[in-house]
């Protein structure tokens, strides 16, 4: 039991467990320390991409551009890491936890990750703020073309060795071109439908996220430092309009004004641990 103001690791589950129970609209806000435990590696924290691939070279469409030019290997490299270590991810324990929250409840996930994952789980209403790997988008009309996830395994497969010396950048090209094909429709360039440093999100699925916060009654946030604007700033939203809001996350240092609870720990244990009692 806590002691005094003390409260212990169960007491916060417990409590988490009392703040989502009587919600029936929630929304669920996650991002990449989500994925960390199915086996993505993320990109801001320490030994996190970034670090190998810094973001100014390689997160930018202009820094991309440039690392090509100059060092093709390197972009082979960073997409085949990416690409990899998507396809072989599976849900973990607490993307399940969430889909079958929603058989319960009305449940809206709001993402920041782009591996599809929450969709696998069985997640219906997934609103993905920095986009999807598993999407195409034309640069011209915005049409989208689903990729599978065997195309994306292929494309892995295809970067795998090394480029040789000679004809770096054209063999390059060659390897990626399935997914910068032309568009059946308009024959623009088209591109994967992830959100580079320094472009919008998606208008719709922004739009949608706002809505949901300002609509629940109940959020859980998971894996996410919440410093990533403008997502930052969705948390803080729904503590505004009355809802509870409840967060697992790995840091037992975390602290901000809108949190109801805190509760340290795995998400993959975590979070089926509070939403079990969720009936």
């Amino acid at each position: 039991m806590a002691d005094g103001n003390v409260m212990t690791n169960d007491d916060a589950v417990q409590r988490a467990r009392e703040m989502i129970a009587p919600a029936d609209r929630v929304v669920v806000f996650s991002g990449a320390g989500l994925s960390a435990e199915s086996g993505i590696p993320t990109f801001r924290d320490e030994g996190g991409i970034w670090e190998r691939y810094p973001p100014e070279d390689f997160a930018t469409v202009p820094g991309l551009v440039r690392t090509f030019l100059v060092r093709p290997d390197r972009v082979r490299e960073f997409v085949w890491e990416a690409v990899r270590d998507v396809t072989q991810a599976e849900p973990n324990p607490a993307h399940r936890a969430i889909a079958e929250l929603e058989q319960r409840r009305s449940v809206a996930v709001v993402t920041q990750n782009v591996d599809g994952l929450h969709r696998e789980a069985g997640s219906k209403t997934v609103h993905e703020l920095h986009g999807t790997l598993y999407a195409l988008q034309c640069t011209r009309c915005g049409r989208e073309l689903d990729v599978s996830r065997a195309e994306l395994r292929d494309l892995a497969d295809r970067l795998v060795q090394p480029l040789p010396k000679l004809g770096a950048r054209t063999r390059l090209i060659r390897l990626i071109l399935p997914m910068v094909r032309r568009c059946a429709s308009c024959r623009g360039r088209m591109r994967p439908a992830i959100v580079f440093f320094g472009e919008q999100l998606p208008e719709e699925a922004w739009s949608a996220a706002v809505a949901a916060c300002r609509a629940c009654q109940a959020m859980l946030v998971v894996g996410t430092s919440a410093l990533v604007h403008p997502g930052a700033m969705l948390p803080a939203l729904a503590h505004d309009v009355g809802a509870k809001v409840v967060v697992v996350t790995l840091d037992p240092t975390f602290a901000v004004s809108w949190a109801d609870t805190i509760v340290v720990g795995p998400a993959a244990e975590v979070v089926p641990s509070i939403l079990q009692a969720v009936r």
